[in-house]
């Protein structure tokens, strides 16, 4: 029986497998950048681990925090709106802008915001980005401005 826990362990080591490391690690999911990356040095990283980076300083696409857009309608009348990607099929929410108004909503990058029909269908759209502040339906009621 003392044979057991000496071959145990003998073999339990090789049960490990070490990753190789590359300069700042293997993943871009933390500070340190690395293989993963999709190039660079990897000196800094962040976003998808298997993303297609450049220069490995940002290790692909990584979402930004909440946006805050002002909405603004220049319409005349009440404008039905869809804060999601499909008005009609799509998980979202269906609202409403009342005439000559201003109203916030909070976005994540890539978001969609809509002007539906009466129907609950698609108008009109725009997808929020990082840098997107203000929204303005014009007073034809069918299209969106980002300012």
């Amino acid at each position: 029986m003392k044979l057991l826990p000496a071959l145990l362990a003998l073999a339990l080591p090789a049960c490990f497998i070490q990753q190789p490391t590359q300069p700042g690690g293997n993943y871009a999911g933390g500070s340190t950048g690395g293989a993963y990356a999709g190039g660079g040095d990897g000196t800094s990283g962040g976003g998808d681990p298997y993303a297609n980076g450049g220069d490995g300083s940002g290790g692909g696409a990584a979402a930004s925090g909440p946006v805050y857009v002002d909405i603004r309608s220049a319409c005349p009348d009440t404008v039905p709106v869809f804060y999601g990607s499909d008005p009609g099929y799509g998980s979202g929410t269906e609202s409403s802008i009342e005439s000559n108004s201003v109203s916030s909503y909070t976005f994540n990058p890539g978001d969609m915001f809509w002007i539906t029909d009466g129907n609950g269908h698609g108008i009109a759209s725009v997808t929020v980005s990082a840098n997107t502040h203000e929204l303005e339906i014009d007073a034809s009621c069918t299209s969106i401005h980002e300012n």
